[in-house]
């Protein structure tokens, strides 16, 4: 059942805790000045419609701290369905503390995408952590790590996860979570590694000068 396969997704990246549970001395600082921001909000100054299409997936996110990384389209595990429509993410954010979110993008019962972010957790990546470089030379990734019934007891489908850290290292962490019947797709590395290309900034709100 995918619903086994959510609840080990969300106890793997830690991130749904709320409050000060999470709470650090000093939050990531974000690079605002980073290019990728800059040409975002080139685009929202000469395209009035890219604010509004934020705002119609969920009018809070401009609140958030953080830039909100999102899908710029459908990967390519939803198209071997013959899914092409990007659907409207869930977010989960807390705007009492709008310093991390979750989305979480439903393509059909079989395959789901999920991008957190947290400003508050301190990640540090061990001596084996395996990295991989874009040829553009962004900051790295991690290796996409795949979990299915041979690494959990019990588990039906898979679940790949890896994270990106953009702006400066603020640690971006990207959810796929598969069916028994859609499994396959968790664990082509090779096609999660070029749909990477389609994490976009769906939102962000600079702080005032």
């Amino acid at each position: 059942m995918l619903g086994l396969a959510i609840a080990v997704a969300v106890a793997s990246t830690g991130l749904m805790a709320a409050g000060d549970a999470l709470a650090q001395k000093a939050n990531l600082k974000v690079d605002w000045q980073d290019p990728e921001i800059k040409k975002y909000m080139d685009e929202l100054r000469n395209n009035p419609g890219a604010a509004a299409r934020a705002a119609a997936i969920d009018p809070r996110m401009v609140k958030l701290k953080l830039p909100v990384i999102g899908l710029g389209g459908a990967p390519s595990g939803a198209q071997s369905f013959g899914v092409s429509a990007l659907p409207k993410p869930t977010v989960i954010m807390d705007e009492s503390n709008p310093v991390w979110y979750s989305l979480t993008y439903e393509f059909g019962p079989d395959f789901k995408v999920t991008i957190e972010a947290d400003q508050q957790v301190q990640h540090k990546l061990g001596p084996s952590t395996r990295l991989y470089k874009t040829d553009k030379g962004v900051d790295p990734d991690t290796e996409v790590s795949v979990y299915d019934d041979t690494s959990e007891v019990g588990m039906i489908g898979a679940i790949a996860q890896f994270k990106t850290y953009r702006f400066g290292n603020i640690p971006y962490t990207v959810t796929v979570e598969c069916s028994e019947k859609s499994k396959a797709l968790c664990k082509d590395k090779d096609a999660l590694r070029k749909d990477r290309r389609l994490l976009k900034i769906i939102s962000a709100r600079p702080p005032s000068p």
